[in-house]
């Protein structure tokens, strides 16, 4: 590590973006020499000029988590847009979530919900998921179901456990016209086993129902105890009234 070290310090003064930005990972995570955040900080921004998106993307990392850098989550959104327009796809997904939510800047959903295509075109799974349930419910544009469907199913199918929830909600509810009961109740299996507790609740409700397969109770009760202990009131309530 202390080669890579000095090697990746020289391509750095010979003005390679690529170079400054292992430098500096290397510097902000002590290998091949002491920790310098100061120093780690100032090749991330060297990287990023120089127009290596991946060191853009890493500054961004590190003072959206407050490791280093300052200038808070406004400099943190600003970044990841720098890149995400260098077509690095977390850069992309990050951004979508700061525009959701409202972090280091305004609310814009618009952009949220393009972001989130962009990182779901990219291969983001996480980013498949963002954009599928801003399609289902209609947030920054038109309700898509049937394009919710598809970019949940591709979320789901790489374990995004919050995205199988949301296709088992289209597939259980009539009002989407794409009804499989079935379906549905296998989609919130599958996200109660990956730890979703909406999803452990709604298969709960399929349970006790005889929704999409037999009426089990006591894996029912089981169910709508675990997510209560979670924190999910809902669960709670159904559990205290034996629903």
């Amino acid at each position: 590590m202390r080669e890579a070290r000095r090697l990746s310090k020289q391509a750095c003064d010979l003005a390679s973006g690529n170079g400054c930005n292992l430098y500096a990972n290397l510097l902000e995570t002590g290998n091949g020499g002491p920790v310098d955040l100061e120093a780690a900080e100032t090749q991330y921004v060297r990287a990023c000029s120089l127009g290596t998106s991946g060191g853009c993307f890493n500054l961004a990392q590190a003072i959206y988590e407050g490791r280093i850098g300052n200038g808070g989550l406004a400099r943190a959104r600003s970044l990841y847009e720098q890149a995400c327009t260098g077509k690095v796809a977390q850069g992309c997904q990050n951004l979508g979530a700061m525009e959701k939510s409202g972090q280091g800047g305004p609310v814009n959903l618009v952009l949220a919900r393009n972001h989130f295509d962009v990182a779901c075109r990219a291969g983001r799974p996480d980013g498949c998921g963002a954009l599928g349930l801003m399609l289902l419910t209609a947030e920054g544009g038109p309700a898509d179901v049937i394009g919710a469907a598809r970019v949940l199913e591709r979320s789901c199918n790489a374990n995004i456990a919050a995205a199988c929830d949301n296709l088992g909600f289209i597939f259980g509810n009539p009002a989407f016209g794409m009804t499989d009961m079935v379906r549905a109740r296998t989609l919130f299996d599958r996200a109660c086993t990956m730890g979703e507790m909406h999803g452990c609740y709604n298969l709960a409700i399929r349970l006790q129902r005889g929704l999409g397969g037999a009426i089990e109770p006591v894996r029912a009760a089981v169910l709508f105890a675990r997510a209560c202990d979670a924190g999910l009131a809902e669960s709670c309530q159904a559990a205290s009234h034996g629903q």
